[in-house]
């Protein structure tokens, strides 16, 4: 097994997306561009599978750590977009519907593809180290590591872009939330590796994560449908 973490280059997602179904891929880059991201989901991957390798994973977790976060947020298909795009707080029913994002990805990758292992990952990656995330109320060592580094890297990723609820944070600002948040809403360890590979300048940031752009209302089913033919178009 090739090791996926190396400065600056992109080979762990390369990796990774030759391993995961078309329409999956599809999915996750048509959540990013419904949501204006850029590339999120590939620069979590990437972030991820560097994390992990600087952790000490094994060749097999980090292709499994990188290949969840490439997908980490393809339940958002099914959630309401005005929700997504919502610039105020969330009311109390609102908030129940945007967290059931995590285990609507888990579902969809067990429906549209064969890696049952990737989906508690998926669903797993809004829980808190102290057991104050969603769905489930996770604590520490519960939470599986991947969804720990995951936690992480996607964190990082919306800090550091504008959000329709918040002004993006430099580099320094978000280095001290993440530390901030260390051990209560992340894996102590997680924080550590990857800020670590911060100061190296191994968390690349190019303009692939420019903000919200427009927002569009998804449905659920008609995404569902639509990834099953670009798969079937793709082969």
């Amino acid at each position: 097994m090739t090791t996926l973490a190396g400065p600056l280059d992109t080979m762990p997602v390369v990796d990774v997306e030759s391993e995961l179904p078309p329409q999956l891929l599809w999915l996750a880059d048509k959540i990013d561009t419904v949501l204006g991201e850029g590339e999120h989901a590939v620069a979590v991957a990437r972030w991820a599978a560097r994390t992990a390798a600087r952790m000490g994973l094994d060749g097999q977790a980090q292709l499994r750590t990188a290949a969840a976060a490439r997908l980490h947020d393809i339940g958002k298909i099914c959630i309401d977009g005005s929700l997504l795009a919502k610039p105020g707080r969330l009311t109390a029913s609102e908030w129940e519907e945007m967290r059931r994002h995590p285990d609507e990805g888990a579902r969809l990758i067990v429906e549209l593809a064969d890696r049952p292992d990737l989906a508690p990952l998926v669903a797993a990656h809004h829980e808190r180290y102290d057991g104050a995330g969603y769905p489930r109320g996770l604590t520490g060592a519960d939470i599986p590591i991947e969804a720990r580094i995951i936690s992480v890297c996607d964190a990082w990723a919306t800090m550091r872009v504008d959000r329709p609820y918040a002004r993006a944070l430099g580099v320094t600002q978000a280095r001290e939330e993440l530390k901030s948040g260390r051990g209560t809403q992340f894996d102590p360890a997680a924080v550590d590796a990857f800020l670590d590979l911060v100061d190296e300048g191994a968390i690349d940031e190019p303009a692939l994560l420019p903000g919200h752009g427009a927002r569009q209302q998804a449905n659920c089913g008609r995404w569902q449908r639509r990834a099953a033919r670009q798969a079937e178009e793709d082969r």
